[in-house]
């Protein structure tokens, strides 16, 4: 069993409080689609992504480890294709997986035993039962490392891709710093959601009207008070520190799949179209 530090609970606060709303602009998206025509097709919208959300947790809870492998290698490609920059071939992959990677490989490697201990809360067994998951990170990390070589040569040569180069071995570097949750809540919220957050500023800014941006509030107090709901529920069996961190990243890993499909499916698709 482990303890949260301060540094601990500062770092789920971020999480919850400024990562986590980062998908709460998912609305605000939606209705700049062009397959949004009527407010039923939001309601429509609203309640697939909800029962997709709900069939990941169910999914998670037959199926943990397979869940959480599966979670870490669909957060690195949106990790990836999110804070990397426009390119293709090779240098695309080696900038998806070093982007990507950053908070899926490289973190948990750096910081093994304490992941470990944090897989297991969410995987629901014993740490001794992960030690083939601690093999496959070593050559995880092997991957990682190759891919961020391949892409910093190719930045010697490429003006475009040296501050992105830096930005990588800068957040390593504040991460190996950092204990496991605060280098997580530095990642996801200060590079990731950020970036996140800029981007769809940007894309929404003239078009969104102001009531938008009362959905996305809206969206977000939904988010906290159904947490605050599972913690009542599951705290009094499980105790403060397995209720948090399984609300926290069992709720994200839910709402990550379909933030996944409409950001990565179809808005930025629809977004690269209307640039050319």
């Amino acid at each position: 069993m482990i303890d949260f530090s301060l540094i601990d609970i500062i770092a789920l606060g971020f999480v919850v409080f400024v990562g986590l709303p980062h998908g709460a602009f998912d609305g605000a998206v939606y209705l700049q689609l062009p397959q949004y025509k009527r407010p039923s097709d939001f309601i429509a919208f609203l309640i697939l992504y909800v029962a997709i959300a709900l069939v990941v947790v169910g999914i998670w809870y037959l199926l943990p480890l397979l869940s959480l492998l599966l979670f870490l290698a669909l957060s690195a490609f949106h990790f990836g294709t999110g804070d990397a920059p426009a390119l293709t071939g090779g240098q695309r992959v080696a900038s998806i997986i070093s982007h990507g990677g950053l908070a899926t490989i490289y973190l948990p490697l750096i910081h093994q035993d304490e992941a470990l201990t944090f897989f297991a809360l969410l995987t629901f067994q014993d740490k001794d039962a992960l030690a083939p998951l601690e093999m496959a990170y070593y050559g995880l990390g092997s991957l990682w490392a190759a891919s961020l070589i391949f892409y910093g040569i190719k930045a010697i040569s490429t003006r475009s891709l040296r501050r992105p180069i830096l930005e990588i071995i800068g957040a390593a570097i504040i991460m190996a710093c950092l204990p496991l949750l605060a280098g997580f809540a530095f990642y996801f919220c200060a590079i990731h959601s950020a970036r996140h957050f800029t981007t769809v500023y940007q894309s929404l800014k003239q078009a969104a009207p102001s009531h938008l941006w009362g959905l996305t509030a809206g969206l977000t107090m939904a988010s906290w008070l159904a947490g605050a709901a599972l913690y009542f529920w599951l705290a009094p069996y499980q105790g403060f520190v397995v209720s948090v961190i399984q609300i926290i990243f069992i709720g994200l890993a839910a709402l990550t799949v379909p933030h996944m499909i409409l950001i990565d499916g179809v808005w930025r698709p629809v977004l690269r179209l209307s640039k050319r």
